[in-house]
């Protein structure tokens, strides 16, 4: 889940000619041409007093033909950063600007919202499952007790803040107008940006489109299920549930804030909510229902990957800023949840008794409008314990906000593991992460097939007729309600959207990209919020989960957003959204193995795998230049062997680095009774050393057989 931003990091480093200057002071590598700074704003600007800093990076194009509107981007999360993707995000819009801002109280702004005791107590979940969530909020209290100390105000934390955070910066950089790019979280950040600056805003782009309404906690569960039914494996992820329930699964890993290793103590609903992460990247998707139905079998050593996830999305937020946003923003909970995320969130936000953070502002009142904050229990008390039952804090209270942050724990931020999800590295498996995302289509996948015209709304504005071909910019009269590029397969691809636009959008351009297997923002709620904005185009993404533009398997998210932002008024699709870029493998289709993630772990364990090929090499080259066909054959058979295999599973890896850390391809076990083979010819090549008149040199013979012996033990007794 992870991998996704650990690639984008990479791609976002520039060479060491064009190091970032020590001027500058970045916290991240940064090409050259950028900036970083603070846009110092009141921590309430209800309450004016103390201030907070909010980091920013700016790189300012060297395109000849630079455009004068640049793209302004903000990680999801909530607390997610951004700086990070600043290079990444240089590449895919040359010509224009990037501004990249963090999130108030994130990694790179002042104060920064870390809770070490938080993230500690999660795991210690994990290893002592009897403390349950009740052990989270302790620590979350602890946390909010110390940030109190240095002075934090939590109120000052909450969508309607960073949205001003967003308006402030434009107005302090100079620019007239920008492109606003949000994914996950962000997203609700930048609608309600375009709502309070209509003026400021060219275009949107929202990735992974959550809209406030939707109320993600209640909905957790059901994404899941809808995600598995819709990858054809829901029988055997129940199945997988009930077993683990019944006898949780000890898996070895990592505590990323100690370093030291610990034993995870996962149940089923455990396996479940890392999945729902992991599930954030379309590398994971592909191979899910081999996993599952692994893991249903009872192939514990496949969870592995998963459990080192969990600790690079730990680390990877700023766990006082996720609760403050979640608990004042989204605090409505069902009464109970399979998934710890759910579970976790509840507790922390019952003992922080947290007062609901009012309405955005619309357009017209104001970035900074002072709209009061409803009295309540809780408000105003910043240091409120657990016992304080603030009815929002609960979920009670039918006035709380509603919504998703995008990256539960984002085991998805990012572990290069593969499997693990939403920005740091735990271990470097050289298989793609499914956030981690991070950051997940479900039950209607298939059905809402965006052919020709579907949702097309004949919205007229300043007098211009609904039916323009091109996706509207809804300026200067222009009409909306394109009638989209159906390309249909599994409901899959592109429609013009656009009616019962919020107040404060229109006008603005808006592309919206939804994965058709995104199980925290499904296209079961994005594609009809997205109906909802005026002249909005909706895309889906066959075969992808989660942060469409971060799916390294396919361009074709990104050549979309190009495109779009290149000529938000006459676009065209520049891909196919419905051609799936990876292979699923279905369950049966792998050999599962766990030794490819521990090989990726620990190289060292692949030294019998070197070694049969090294004597395999002396026995060709030996056998045939003294004439022993046997031993020649016996090392010819023995490189085929081994040379198949790891073509084989080099061809996986460049295709779909995750499928490692659940298994190989299935030809790869033929492969190994050509070692057999190669093994037995050896048997005979010592045999006829032996008798041989006058008799051969045995020492040889008996180095193969050794190290071939071995090599089959490794083989069929561990890697297989």
């Amino acid at each position: 889940m992870i991998i996704r931003v650990v690639i984008a990091l990479a791609l976002s480093v520039p060479p060491p000619a064009a190091a970032v200057r020590a001027a500058d002071a970045c916290p991240v590598p940064v090409p050259t041409g950028t900036t970083c700074g603070f846009l110092e704003v009141p921590e309430r600007r209800n309450a004016p007093g103390r201030t907070v800093k909010v980091g920013y990076a700016v790189h300012r194009s060297q395109d000849p033909a630079r455009k004068p509107d640049p793209v302004v981007y903000m990680g999801g999360g909530p607390a997610s950063s951004s700086l990070q993707l600043t290079g990444f995000l240089t590449q895919l819009f040359p010509d224009r600007d990037i501004v990249t801002i963090e999130q108030r109280g994130g990694k790179y702004s002042v104060p920064r919202l870390t809770c070490p005791e938080t993230v500690e107590a999660m795991l210690d979940r994990l290893r002592r499952p009897e403390t349950g969530a009740a052990g989270v909020a302790a620590g979350a209290v602890a946390c909010r007790k110390r940030l109190a100390e240095r002075g934090v105000d939590l109120r000052g934390y909450t969508t309607r803040e960073i949205v001003a955070d967003v308006v402030d910066l434009r107005k302090k950089l100079g620019y007239p107008a920008w492109n606003l790019f949000g994914v996950s979280y962000s997203t609700r950040v930048m609608v309600e940006a375009a709502k309070a600056d209509p003026d400021g805003v060219r275009a949107m782009i929202l990735d992974s489109y959550l809209p406030e309404k939707v109320d993600w906690y209640r909905d957790a569960d059901r994404n899941l299920a809808d995600t598995v039914t819709a990858l054809g494996v829901k029988d055997r992820f129940e199945a997988m549930v009930e077993r683990y329930n019944r006898a949780p699964a000890l898996v070895p890993t990592t505590d990323p804030l100690l370093g030291e290793p610990f034993t995870a103590r996962m149940s089923g609903d455990d396996v479940a909510t890392v999945l729902a992460e992991a599930l954030h990247e379309s590398e994971l998707v592909a191979v899910a229902p081999a996993l599952i139905d692994a893991l249903a079998s009872g192939r514990e050593e496949l969870l592995r990957p998963l459990a080192d996830a969990v600790g690079g999305g730990l680390t990877s937020h700023e766990f006082g800023l996720y609760h403050a946003v979640q608990c004042q923003d989204e605090a409505t909970f069902p009464d109970s949840s399979r998934l710890f995320t759910v579970t976790n969130d509840k507790a922390v936000c019952q003992a922080w008794n947290l007062p609901l953070s009012p309405p955005t502002p619309q357009a017209g009142t104001g970035a900074e409008g002072a709209t009061p904050e409803r009295t309540g229990p809780g408000d105003g008390q910043d240091n409120a314990g657990p016992g304080q039952a603030d009815p929002a804090a609960t979920g009670s209270d039918p006035r709380a906000r509603q919504g998703t942050t995008g990256a539960r724990v984002d085991t998805g931020a990012r572990v290069n593991t593969g499997i693990a999800q939403p920005g740091t590295a735990a271990a470097h498996a050289g298989v793609r992460q499914a956030h981690t995302a991070t950051e997940r289509p479900g039950a209607d996948a298939g059905q809402h097939s965006t052919g020709a015209g579907q949702h097309h709304a004949g919205v007229r504005r300043d007098g211009a007729d609904a039916g323009q071909h091109g996706v509207d910019a809804g300026r200067d009269g222009a009409g909306v309600g394109q009638r989209g590029a159906g390309v249909g397969r599994d409901g899959v691809g592109v429609g013009q959207l656009g009616a019962g636009a919020p107040r404060g959008v229109e006008g603005v351009p808006v592309l919206v990209l939804g994965g058709q297997f995104d199980p925290t923002t499904p296209t079961r709620t994005s594609k009809p919020a997205a109906a909802e904005l005026p002249g909005a185009t909706f895309v889906e993404f066959a075969g992808v989960g989660h942060a469409v533009f971060l799916a390294m398997a396919t361009t074709c998210g990104r050549q979309t957003i190009a495109a779009f932002v290149a000529a938000p008024g006459s676009w065209s699709q520049p891909c196919v959204p419905s051609r799936a870029a990876l292979e699923r493998f279905a369950p049966g289709s792998m050999l599962v193995t766990g030794a490819p993630y521990q090989i990726m772990l620990a190289p060292w364990l692949a030294v019998p795998l070197v070694l049969f090929a090294l004597v395999a090499l002396v026995q060709l080259v030996g056998g045939g230049v003294r004439g022993r066909g046997l031993s020649a054959f016996a090392g010819l058979t023995g490189l085929a062997a081994a040379g198949l295999t790891v073509q084989s599973v080099y061809g996986l890896l460049t295709t779909n680095e995750t499928a490692l850390a659940v298994g190989v391809p299935a030809s790869v076990e033929v492969y190994g009774w050509l070692a057999v083979g190669a093994v037995a010819l050896s048997v005979a090549a010592a045999v006829w050393a032996i008798e041989a008149k006058p008799a051969g040199r045995l020492w040889p013979h008996l180095v193969a057989l050794v190290v071939g012996g071995g090599f089959l033990v490794w083989w069929f007794a561990w890697f297989l």
